[in-house]
């Protein structure tokens, strides 16, 4: 169990550091992300989707800061809940955005097989509330939004097919 916990506190920790080849080597070949509104197969989708949704945060905010938090799926040892905070400001207005991630972590390999994002409750409607009031608009249609937030491998910046 440490070293799944190990694992999911090195990945949750690159990605808030944008250390996006360090992230790459925690991921199964097969692993899968499900954003809730689709599915990423392969270390290679996962990451640009992380990688995109992070470049269009720094893009778009004044400043953004990347935290994760980790705790232990009590229903598994292989599963792993990371909980995200963006923290986003923009023209004096500031947000912090939550999401979890559940992360499966296959015990022979001790790489991340699976990654199931969802939303903390009304989290992604104050989010939205958030880009209104600043006038922040996000083209869902491809590229990355918010690391974790809109959909997956979504923190709120990071990730618009995430």
């Amino acid at each position: 169990m440490q070293q799944q916990l190990f694992l999911a506190r090195i990945f949750a920790k690159c990605l808030d550091a944008d250390d996006y080849e360090a992230a790459r080597t925690t991921l199964a070949a097969d692993c899968r992300c499900d954003t809730g509104k689709a599915i990423l197969t392969g270390p290679e989708a996962i990451i640009e989707s992380y990688r995109n949704s992070s470049v269009w945060a720094r893009s778009t905010f004044d400043d953004v800061r990347f935290e994760s938090r980790i705790e232990q799926d009590l229903s598994s040892p292989y599963r792993i809940c990371v909980f995200y905070s963006d923290i986003l400001r923009k023209a004096g207005d500031s947000h912090v955005h939550q999401c979890r991630q559940f992360l499966t972590i296959d015990e022979a390999s001790t790489k991340i097989t699976a990654i199931e994002h969802l939303e903390v409750d009304a989290e992604a409607a104050r989010l939205e509330e958030f880009f209104e009031r600043i006038g922040v608009r996000r083209n869902r249609s491809g590229g990355g939004a918010a690391k974790r937030a809109a959909t997956i491998c979504d923190r709120t910046t990071r990730g618009q097919a995430r």
